[in-house]
């Protein structure tokens, strides 16, 4: 080998060696060869597997709550737009339709499928504060829950200062 070929040689592994050197400076930490103490990882991972089930504990009771209250809340709704329509249907009827109409009063058939047991009853007022007429909606619910109940008016008291 003449002494030109051993000078490039020579020259080739300084600069792999001056490569090696500038990449390790700039490569991350984790790639740098450095020994990693025992157990860390599983510790790590204990840690990571005990936050995970406390959280996993709290957002299930949650999400469930958040579906029942969900729930809830879609009956209420459906059961205010059957009495709201129900009431408004038989207040512009005239007083012998009404009479009639109350006596076969039935729920729609929406609110027959969005309603757990549903019972809708009516109730006619007729005192010194005029007449009226309420209707009551009663579904099953969790508690001692109140049946919704609205009023109107149909005909006002003839006498409107002895009302008050």
């Amino acid at each position: 080998m003449s002494s030109h070929t051993r000078i490039i040689l020579l020259q080739r592994r300084r600069d792999a060696k001056l490569i090696t050197l500038v990449l390790g400076f700039f490569a991350p930490s984790r790639l740098r060869e450095r020994p990693t103490p025992s157990g860390l990882c599983m510790t790590e991972l204990l840690v990571a597997a005990t936050l995970l089930i406390g959280a996993l504990g709290l957002i299930g009771p949650l999400a469930v709550r958040s579906a029942r209250l969900q729930q809830e809340t879609r009956h209420y709704q459906a059961a205010l737009l059957e009495v709201s329509n129900q009431l408004e249907r038989l207040t512009a009827l005239a007083q012998k339709e009404r009479t009639e109409a109350l006596a076969e009063l039935t729920l729609s058939p929406t609110a027959r499928d969005a309603l757990p047991n549903p019972q809708l009853s009516a109730e006619t007022i007729d005192d010194s504060e005029g007449m009226r007429l309420a209707l009551e909606i009663q579904w099953d619910r969790p508690g001692r829950a109140k049946p919704l109940r609205l009023v109107a008016w149909i005909k006002p008291p003839s006498n409107p200062e002895e009302a008050l």
